[in-house]
């Protein structure tokens, strides 16, 4: 099952901005509707409500924190 949820958020950068702040730390933001649309309509109604759980947010706040620490 982790396998199956990571596989959903494998293309999460493509749908990340991030931005350096002055004191060069990086914060990254979700896009979350560009993600949700980068499904198939079919499982864009299970998406909508995944992104809203607790599960999501903890699997992309890791994703996002990775992709933050890379230089």
């Amino acid at each position: 099952m982790r396998q199956y949820l990571e596989s959903l958020c494998a293309n999460l950068r493509s749908h990340t901005i991030t931005s350096v702040q002055s004191n060069h730390d990086r914060v990254s933001l979700l896009l979350k509707d560009s993600f949700i649309d980068s499904f198939p309509s079919k499982d864009q109604p299970f998406i909508k409500l995944f992104v809203d759980t607790q599960l999501f947010s903890v699997l992309s706040d890791s994703r996002l924190s990775s992709f933050e620490n890379e230089h």
